[in-house]
């Protein structure tokens, strides 16, 4: 949308001319699940995740604030679950399968994942109309354990079908397959003392189109000039975010450091690493 213009009309059915991109804004960077921490004061086994639903690396980071109930199936699981109502975020439920392969250290998963009011967490309104999303996926994970280390891997591909309604400037979204991974080593260490180390790439689209029908302008004669502007949605970079977590406690006090790099922020290959540093402490008495 850079660079180019959208005619809106006045009550006179005159045109004037905003930048078309002026009607976009940019997303938010996805931050790596190492560096959330949920149940800072829980005594339990160090947990890393945030919306209980798998790793923020993946499709289930739509689903945040949200309610789920399992049913245990002999060795199988179902899951359902739903987002609470949040003003500004899309709606959204679903529903997965998991169960272990012939390897007792892998297991399939399984879903469907419905959107209502977004697309992938995208949320077009106004002159862009309005859009659901069916999305169905499917996630492989390894689990083992190694000289002391619990490895994780989770490799998730996703196929997203957007349908949009109403009268906007997209006139049409093909389907879009999405990636996203997420590798683990967690080592618990003398006492509390805990550390961490991962690498993931966020959710990424690797195919899929769009297509916008643009007013540009007006002829004398009334008539309203349209253009079509058509682009890949697949980005032009890969993010990769390297992180660390060091979790633990002295005397009354519980730290907690979490480090994170990540490469082509945003999916961009113009821009720039970011680093960000977290750290934290808690006392109880």
């Amino acid at each position: 949308m850079a660079g180019r213009e959208i005619a809106a009309l006045d009550a006179l059915d005159a045109p004037f001319f905003v930048p078309l991109e002026r009607l976009s804004r940019q997303p938010a960077m996805v931050t790596p699940g190492v560096l959330y921490r949920p149940g800072f004061m829980a005594t339990g086994p160090v947990r890393y995740l945030d919306n209980g639903l798998g790793s923020q690396a993946g499709l289930l980071a739509i689903a945040d604030s949200t309610i789920s109930a399992t049913l245990p199936l002999n060795r199988s699981r179902l899951r359902t679950y739903a987002s609470l109502t949040r003003p500004g975020r899309p709606a959204v439920t679903g529903a997965d399968l998991t169960w272990p392969l012939p390897s007792p250290r892998v297991s399939l998963q399984v879903g469907s994942l419905f959107e209502q009011g977004s697309l992938l967490g995208t949320r077009p309104y106004g002159a862009f109309g309005d859009v659901s999303t069916l999305i169905s996926y499917s996630t492989l994970t390894a689990r083992d354990t190694l000289y002391g280390w619990q490895l994780q891997a989770d490799l998730q591909l996703g196929y997203a079908v957007p349908r949009f309604r109403g009268a906007g400037i997209i006139d049409t979204i093909s389907p879009l397959v999405t990636s996203a991974f997420n590798i683990d080593a967690k080592r618990q260490l003398a006492g509390k003392t805990a550390v961490l180390f991962s690498i993931s790439q966020p959710l990424r689209v690797e195919s899929g189109k769009a297509t916008l029908v643009v007013p540009t302008g007006r002829r004398r004669n009334g008539t309203v000039m349209m253009e079509q502007l058509s682009t890949s949605l697949t980005p032009s970079g890969r993010q990769v975010d390297l992180a660390t977590r060091l979790r633990g406690a002295f005397k009354l006090f519980n730290y907690d450091l979490s480090a994170a790099y990540s490469m082509d922020p945003l999916h961009r290959s113009s821009a720039p690493g970011e680093f960000r540093l977290q750290f934290s402490l808690h006392a109880s008495y």
